[in-house]
């Protein structure tokens, strides 16, 4: 990790080829999102499907683009100055102040939009204040900026709406919309991306996600501490490893070298594929629960949320570049399948939460024994791409 700082306080355009490495600030800041992931998370469960996952797909998808707009500037203008460590830590004290809202879309809504609207002026104005010093970058910055400024008035619209469905509408356009300038950039090849500093964020983003896997089996466990609990929490970390294997198998920033669309769908079905492994984590939870107190169905969101994280992984895989078929193409085929099968599942029938997690963690051991076939493996090749961008 890069732990010292540039002596200059003005930004500086950062070569997108050269070696690049999280520094500590960025790590300390993906702190507020540890948290902000777990408030998300509350408004999730089987029985409130489908209106809960909608509040929270939102939710979680304003924040990640609050995250994804700190990383790109990082990315691209970041000299780890203290003045830019001090707004880092502004967009901190925002994140938090979202996560502490216990009602983001009711009574505490007006609260909600000024926090939001705060966190991407900083954005916005951090990355006009580098096209002003930076002249090659002026006219990119500005187009991205005024996007990201207009996608915000469906959200100050949504203010002056009662309705709560109307008012969800509107901040989903919201989500919907901040998507647009930055993606545009990125296909205009105006917003060149390092190939070794995006997926080691992208990387660390999908890991704390993993961790709320790891925080709903915890919690589920707490309950009854059993030799039985204890065996149930090692399948559901059996799957969860899984998970973990196959994404980092896929890895391999390289893809940021191809055409423009295929780097940008790249970068963003890792948006729904982190939203799916947090819902997994509610959704272990859940089935752990239903073993520990008897139920004759399993947990529907943990079939829903694994079965889209493997099709998001599977269309991950799947953009890299590959050379030949061989198993490493059949493998983003068969997790793809899998994950599609798991989503049918539960509409067709809910097994028990103890078939639940032995077919899904069977599953996932059975991804992981392709990987072990010579050939289908790029763990080490995804980090060597990652240290070594010249070679990718």
């Amino acid at each position: 990790m890069t732990s010292t700082s540039d002596t200059s306080s003005l930004p500086v355009f950062r070569d997108p080829f050269a070696e690049r490495k999280a520094t500590w600030m960025e790590l300390f800041f993906d702190l507020a999102f540890v948290i902000a992931i777990a408030s998300t998370a509350h408004t999730l469960s089987s029985s409130k499907l489908p209106a809960g996952l909608l509040d929270f797909a939102v939710l979680f998808l304003l924040l990640q683009w609050a995250w994804a707009g700190y990383t790109f500037y990082s990315d691209r203008f970041d000299t780890d100055h203290l003045g830019q460590r001090l707004l880092a830590l502004a967009q901190m004290a925002l994140v938090l102040g979202i996560a502490s809202l216990h009602e983001w879309l009711g009574r505490d809504f007006g609260l909600f939009v000024l926090i939001y609207c705060l966190l991407r002026a900083i954005t916005v104005g951090a990355n006009l204040v580098s096209g002003r010093h930076i002249p090659e970058v002026y006219r990119m910055t500005r187009r991205y900026s005024a996007g990201i400024a207009l996608s915000l008035l469906p959200l100050l619209l949504a203010v002056s709406v009662e309705d709560k469905g109307l008012r969800l509408a509107l901040v989903g356009l919201t989500a919907v919309l901040q998507f647009v300038p930055t993606a545009l950039a990125h296909r205009q090849g105006a917003m060149p991306l390092s190939i070794s500093h995006i997926p080691e964020r992208l990387g660390l983003f999908i890991t704390l996600a993993l961790g709320e896997c790891l925080v709903g089996i915890t919690r589920a466990g707490s309950i009854a501490p059993s030799i039985s609990t204890l065996s149930t929490g090692v399948l559901a970390l059996l799957l969860v490893f899984c998970v973990w294997s196959i994404y980092f198998a896929c890895l391999d920033g390289s893809v940021l070298r191809q055409s423009p669309s295929r780097a940008v769908a790249w970068i963003y079905l890792h948006a729904p594929l982190s939203m799916s492994i947090v819902a997994m984590g509610v959704g272990l939870e859940e089935t752990l629960h239903r073993l520990l107190e008897p139920s004759e169905h399993g947990s529907r969101l943990l079939y829903l949320s694994w079965g889209m994280s493997m099709v998001c992984i599977a269309a991950i895989s799947a953009l890299r570049p590959i050379q030949g078929i061989g198993f490493r193409r059949g493998l983003a085929w068969t997790s793809g399948l899998f994950g599609l099968a798991a989503v049918i599942l539960p509409f067709i029938f809910e097994p028990g939460p103890g078939f639940t997690l032995v077919m899904l963690a069977g599953a996932g051991v059975l991804l992981l024994i392709l990987l072990l076939i010579p050939g289908t493996s790029s763990v080490h090749h995804a980090g060597e791409s990652m240290d070594s961008p010249e070679e990718a």
